[in-house]
């Protein structure tokens, strides 16, 4: 049966013709429902039921050099089957792709292309083997390959590897992944298993064969194929490989020895904790420009966001500690993740708990000098306090029907709120039965895939103690609790501060010796000062008054988010200075006086992003032309960032800045965000109205930064003081696109699409623009309103200060 192109409704009608009464394994009924668009629970239990043994032969992806012209491949699949009566359904759901032709068992087969799957009913006997064997010739769906004009990556999390090619996209149906590329000579490959043979199929194209994979699900298997240069480094036997695309010598020599032993040190903890030695047959990474995330765990490929691994000359305490931190993260999954995976995305959780509780252990030999409990609370508990304190908290373990949506589980609670939990449980049961936990967990389901109630039976085993009662709450609950006391600078939730105890806490407990104890003081204070306890001015006056003493790096720098964060809300009837302005000049003396280079680098990144008085505007301009007094070293990134900054203040920099620029990705980068700062208010609604387009909004980070400034603080309040609202008109246009964003974007873009709009309101004419929004559309998907009520809490917050709803 061959139902190419349908209609939605023929296409319904189409499901109920293939499974109405059809018998499946062990006596179940196929429900119509397992054919709706995506993958349905439902379809994914079945399958799962009834394949066993899968194999990919990706025979052919031939890849032009030119991104407009499609990808061609060839894909043979074979496994066994429980149930030989059963119909094959396959995912795909390309955008831009198509199927060319299908053959099970060496024999052309009718098939039907419907609600994003490829149905095959008819010639079910399996080959002479007893395994089916399944070819397909397609045009490959590119959304999922990020093609760019000399390189490309593949991101096939949490279920894309359906937009690209035909396969069984869910995470309990692991295989063994054997893959070809065809490919521009000039460039290089990699991928999750070791190249078994490279061979020039012409003067300008080559062909690269690689070994078959370990057990794997198709949100793992990926490439990235480019010009890339490759270096490596060995020790202790152990060779890993970097990808780059770095034109800057001087900025690879600085980072090269610290990011191959940033991996080597953490593959080595990880082994020693886990008693397994690195599962898989290789370890090497490519630093991507423009990678939509930090970083992604494929096997054997890890691929980072190039600004993410190669610092500056003088970063920051902090970012030399989140890029470790992301190294042991992404590191941990091969272990978290990769050799046991989560049955259903779900329980996505499960892998990123221990990816980001792990990363927290594995970083502390590397950084001796700071206190690592203290680093845990700032790292963990503000963002999840955002999400938690907001009108739209979502739990732990949350529920999904269909991988489609599977993006929306991801989140402030799943890497940030977890971990608290799991140190807990640490806490609880001590170390080395948390350990022993760990590793029988990893024994038992090494290879296959686990659940949260299988990681429960472990701890319980190990601990020899009943813990579900302890934690479900935990997991399955939601929001902020309050607490009775502040004795536990541990304990999660707000401790609700009254008269007697501010004064306590502005007096001694802020003062207090014990960096962590500071920390969690401050933490209690902001709670208490975003639940209307304090007012917010006399919190940012005592802020920017302790903020002097303030010498251990990572409160500093914690006190310096928080108040560029604190300082945006914007009331047009006060009078007076900004809270903005009132920092400046603070941070102005900051920058300059006696403070290691480091956070005196943090101070000027703060004053840039604050600084409001045409003075300081002015500083910053000589600073970025090399005439102002900085003793600081400065790289094109930060001079980068200073002529967006100056730009959106009026000062016209940006072609001098654009022609300074000698790395080919960072000027496309630049070039791609210029518009978002143009004078002309013309041309910027012209580049706002362009991102109506998904084609438009790639790359993804680079989408963001434009936002941001096109939403920057500077221009709303600029809006505010004078009519026309430009950037509330836009306000309006985002939160309209925000479906077809999720319906189009990475994981993670819908909810930053909302933070970067979001970004420069705190008013009540915005909170009353994305209230109205939600009273209009009480259709919005749920997973989306909560996403939505998490973004606008600040923006909430700072109406209800100003006493409008």
């Amino acid at each position: 049966m061959l139902i190419p192109n349908a209609k939605p409704p023929v296409r319904l009608l189409a499901a109920v013709c293939l499974f109405s009464g059809l018998p499946g394994p062990r006596g179940l009924a196929l429900d119509p429902v397992t054919l709706e668009p995506g993958v349905s629970l439902e379809l994914a239990r079945l399958r799962a039921s009834q394949i066993h043994d899968l194999r990919y032969d990706l025979i052919s992806f031939n890849i032009p050099a030119d991104p407009d012209r499609p990808v061609t491949g060839e894909v043979s699949l074979s496994w066994r089957a429980e149930n030989p009566d059963a119909p094959i359904v396959l995912d795909f759901a390309p955008v831009d792709g198509r199927i060319e032709s299908v053959r099970l068992n060496d024999r052309p087969v009718a098939y039907a292309h419907t609600n994003e799957h490829l149905v095959v009913r008819e010639g079910l006997a399996p080959g002479r083997d007893g395994r089916y064997s399944l070819r397909v010739h397609f045009v490959a769906g590119t959304a999922p390959m990020n093609r760019r004009e000399d390189f490309l990556y593949t991101l096939f999390v949490p279920a894309r590897a359906r937009e690209c090619f035909p396969c069984f996209d869910q995470p309990d149906l692991k295989a063994r992944f054997t893959l070809s590329l065809e490919i521009p000579s000039a460039w290089q490959a990699l991928a999750n298993a070791p190249v078994d043979f490279e061979k020039h199929t012409t003067d300008s194209r080559k062909r690269i064969r690689f070994t078959p994979t370990a057990l794997l699900p198709t949100y793992l298997f990926s490439f990235t194929a480019g010009r890339y240069k490759v270096l490596e480094r060995t020790r202790d036997g152990r060779r890993i490989r970097m990808f780059h695309r770095e034109s800057d010598p001087e900025r690879i020599a600085r980072n090269l020895d610290r990011v191959f032993d940033l991996h080597l040190d953490a593959l080595d903890w990880l082994e020693a904790y886990t008693g397994i030695p690195q599962p898989f047959a290789k370890f090497d990474f490519a630093l991507v420009p423009g990678f939509q995330y930090g970083g992604m765990e494929h096997v054997g490929a890890i691929l980072y966001r190039d600004r993410s691994i190669l610092l500056d000359a003088t970063p920051t305490a902090q970012e030399r500690l989140r890029r470790a931190s992301l190294i042991a993260h992404e590191t941990a999954h091969m272990w978290f993740g990769n050799l046991v995976t989560m049955r259903w995305f779900n329980e996505v959780w499960l892998k990123e708990v221990f990816a980001n509780f792990f990363a927290a252990k594995i970083v502390h030999p590397a950084f001796p000098e700071m206190n690592h409990d203290l680093q845990f609370l700032l790292r963990h508990y503000p963002g999840a306090y955002r999400i938690d304190r907001s009108e739209g908290p979502n739990p732990i373990l949350q529920d999904l029907g269909n991988l489609a949506d599977a993006g929306s589980i991801y989140g402030a609670i799943i890497y940030l709120k977890a971990p608290i939990v799991m140190r807990q449980l640490e806490e609880r049961i001590g170390s080395v039965a948390f350990q022993d936990a760990m590793r029988d967990y990893l024994a038992r389901y090494a290879w296959g895939n686990a659940d949260f109630d299988d990681l429960v039976r472990c701890f319980e085993g190990s601990a020899k103690e009943d813990l579900a009662a302890w934690v479900n709450p935990l997991v399955k609950g939601s929001g902020l609790p309050r607490l009775s006391s502040d004795r536990d600078p541990f304990a999660y939730g707000m401790y609700p501060l009254e008269k007697g105890e501010l004064g306590r806490y502005l007096g001694t407990r802020v003062r207090d010796t014990n960096p962590l104890l500071r920390g969690a003081a401050w933490l209690a204070l902001r709670e208490n000062m975003l639940a209307g306890k304090i007012a917010r001015h006399h919190y940012l006056d005592f802020l920017r008054q302790r903020l002097p003493h303030e010498r251990d790096p990572q409160l500093s720098a914690y006190l310096l988010d928080i108040l560029r964060e604190d300082s945006l809300w914007q009331d047009p009837q006060r009078k007076g200075i900004s809270d903005a302005q009132a920092s400046e000049g603070l941070l102005w003396n900051l920058m300059r006086a006696d403070y290691p280079a480091s956070m005196r680098k943090a101070f000027f990144k703060a004053w840039v992003a604050l600084l409001r008085s045409p003075v300081m505007v002015e500083r910053l301009h000589a600073i970025w032309s090399g005439k102002g007094e900085l003793d600081l070293a400065l790289s094109e990134p930060d001079e980068s960032y200073m002529a967006l900054e100056l730009a959106v203040r009026g000062v016209d920099v940006l072609a001098a800045q654009h022609a300074r620029i000698a790395d080919a990705d960072r000027r496309k980068r630049f070039a791609f965000i210029m518009p978002a700062l143009s004078p002309d208010p013309g041309l910027r609604a012209a580049y706002f109205q362009a991102l109506s387009s998904a084609e438009k909004r790639q790359p993804e980070p680079w989408v963001l930064t434009a936002l941001r400034y096109l939403q920057h603080p500077v221009r709303v309040e600029q809006d505010l003081a004078n009519a026309p609202f430009e950037s509330m008109q836009d306000l309006g246009k985002l939160l309209a696109l925000l479906p077809e964003v999720r319906a189009t974007g990475d994981i993670f873009f819908p909810k930053a699409w909302l933070d970067a709009g979001f970004s420069g309101h705190r008013s009540a004419p915005a909170a009353k623009i994305i209230r109205r929004y939600l009273e209009t559309h009480p259709d919005l998907a749920g997973d989306l309103r909560l996403k939505l009520l998490q973004a606008a809490d600040p923006v909430f917050r700072a109406a209800r200060e100003s006493g409008t709803r």
